[in-house]
């Protein structure tokens, strides 16, 4: 009689084998998983930002806003809103060129997060229009957050060194709580009618 062999059965190595590959394929699909959903995440966060300014556009403002919103609501608090328009912009594109109004903006939107917290969020709107909001602001810290922008983009050499501009802003400013008769959209449409006000009121100013 022979003696019993140490080796596994051929069935065992096999089983041992495909187990080993399973578990190959399993971390590979895991990793693959894993890198699609950054992607994912990567292209929507791209979705909302303008390219020019690597501020949130229209779509990321939305998305923001609806956010900033909700947790005021939650939080029983509220959401200040300005929005920002560079005056007689059209006369530095036609004057200068467009370089020079793209360079205005680019500046403009640094200057503009300098003066927020990190909790805020600044978005171009469109054109020469951005919108910063606030979360948890009341009026009082609106407004100063309004008068601070203001002083800053005042004091600002746009252009340094090649073209050397003086700008300055109209801002609209609203604040609000999350209540039945009041959305995102009605915050917004009242900040906009407050630019109009400072439009009217020659400029270079904030109104609510």
């Amino acid at each position: 009689m022979s003696a019993p062999s140490n080796k596994p059965a051929p069935w065992k190595a096999r089983l041992a084998e495909a187990e080993k590959r399973l578990r190959e394929v399993a971390g590979q699909l895991a990793e693959t998983t894993r890198a699609l959903k950054e992607s994912e995440k990567h292209l929507r966060r791209v979705a909302r930002l303008d390219a020019l300014t690597g501020l949130f556009n229209r779509r990321g403002l939305e998305h923001e806003l609806r956010c900033a919103w909700a947790l005021a609501g939650r939080q029983r608090s509220s959401v200040g809103l300005l929005i920002v328009d560079l005056d007689h912009f059209k006369r530095i594109n036609d004057v200068h060129g467009h370089p020079a109004g793209d360079q205005v903006l680019r500046e403009c939107a640094h200057l503009l997060k300098a003066d927020l917290r990190v909790s805020d969020v600044i978005c171009r709107y469109g054109g020469d229009e951005m919108v910063a909001v606030l979360p948890f602001a009341n009026s009082k810290e609106t407004r100063a957050v309004a008068g601070r922008i203001l002083q800053r983009i005042r004091r600002h050499i746009f252009g340094r060194g090649r073209y050397n501009l003086h700008v300055t802003l109209s801002i609209g400013l609203a604040c609000a709580r999350p209540a039945p008769r009041s959305s995102p959209d009605t915050l917004l449409a009242r900040a906009d009618r407050a630019l109009y006000r400072a439009k009217r009121a020659g400029r270079d100013c904030a109104r609510s």
